[in-house]
């Protein structure tokens, strides 16, 4: 990608600083309410959200960055355009455990000034690629600017820490969906299914589960008479 140069002609890198990286928090798994503990594996995508969410945290964004250079403090006070966006989000549970996945590539541009603390103020622009992965604890990033200031380095990580909390404060929403709701699975909003070898187990629609139950206690009920005392269903626990 082009832009500024650094030492030795190399593109200047935005190196997040120490506790800029993006993580989503360990959570306790909250499955349907057939899913007896969480065990059985069941997921839920949110890519559309996932999209429309980072857009609305990034695009249009006035950020005011601070950074410091050779004892000196600056703050960068930039609008963050998305120009590009582009990946996946996703929670499943399984064996007890609730885990959120996301993988986007974000390209932005980015425009304001740089402002010293007397009163000096030099306007510039540029772009910022930023790669949110949960594999990855720090960032993948790619800085331009079209100023070669002597403090591009300390910018491009300015700028990209301000990404990573709009991206960290994403992730923690992504972390609160899926959770099941009374009356409703872990999948609510859609067809609620968990994966079982290769079939899927639904829960709720006229062949689901609780629909062939109720079936099954009617049909016994109603044939009680003619099958002699044998049900096919029955509330009485056989152990």
């Amino acid at each position: 990608r082009g832009g500024a140069k650094g030492p030795g002609g190399m593109p200047a890198q935005a190196e997040a600083a120490p506790g800029a990286g993006v993580s989503a928090a360990v959570q306790q798994a909250n499955g349907s309410a057939w899913n007896y503990n969480s065990w059985h594996f069941e997921e839920q995508t949110h890519d559309k959200w996932g999209r429309e969410r980072l857009k609305a945290l990034l695009d249009k964004a006035k950020v005011a960055a601070p950074f410091a250079s050779a004892g000196q403090e600056f703050t960068a006070n930039v609008t963050f355009t998305v120009t590009s966006l582009d990946g996946e989000a996703w929670t499943h549970v399984r064996k007890g455990k609730k885990v959120t996945g996301y993988n986007y590539e974000l390209a932005l541009a980015w425009s304001g000034q740089v402002e010293g603390r007397v009163g000096s103020r030099w306007p510039c622009h540029g772009k910022l690629s930023y790669d949110l992965c949960m594999d990855d604890d720090e960032p993948d990033t790619d800085f331009s600017c079209s100023e070669r200031f002597p403090f591009r380095k300390e910018l491009a990580a300015a700028l990209a820490r301000q990404v990573s909390g709009r991206c960290q404060t994403f992730v923690d929403e992504l972390s609160q969906r899926g959770e099941a709701k009374h009356g409703g699975g872990f999948s609510q909003g859609g067809a609620p299914a968990v994966q079982v070898g290769q079939y899927h187990k639904y829960e709720q629609g006229p062949d689901g589960v609780a629909a062939l139950q109720d079936a099954a206690r009617e049909y016994s009920q109603s044939s009680s008479a003619e099958l002699k005392g044998k049900r096919v269903h029955t509330d009485v626990p056989t152990h």
